[in-house]
């Protein structure tokens, strides 16, 4: 995960970054997210991975920002996450009107909440 998170820094564009179904700590996929702002990346695609609420909250973070990410198609299908975790995620992409125009998503949720 480190060797793709320093392709996505020195790259600095990059139309499709897909990591579906890669085994990664949730610190690597947190260290991930946070090098997210240092480079263009238009489609995320991060289904199948379990995800905890430090790596949303860094993702929100960067979905937040005005760097140079351009975030339109965040795929999250079979990704597990905490009620609280969706939750925050979904409160980021719509209130805050970010860029992402296509939110893929399908997962349930602890509290039995469906995406």
């Amino acid at each position: 995960m480190k060797l793709i998170s320093d392709f996505v820094v020195k790259t600095q564009s990059v139309m499709v970054l897909s990591i579906e179904r890669l085994k990664c700590s949730h610190q690597s996929i947190t260290y991930l997210f946070q090098a997210l702002p240092f480079t263009r990346v238009v489609e995320l695609n991060v289904s199948g991975i379990s995800v905890n609420y430090f790596s949303i909250d860094a993702l929100c973070k960067v979905i937040d920002s005005n760097h140079r990410l351009d975030l339109r198609v965040l795929h999250l299908r079979n990704t597990r996450l905490n009620d609280y975790s969706a939750l925050k995620l979904m409160t980021q992409i719509i209130e805050r009107k970010s860029k992402v125009k296509y939110l893929s998503m399908s997962m349930n949720t602890l509290l039995g909440f469906k995406f």
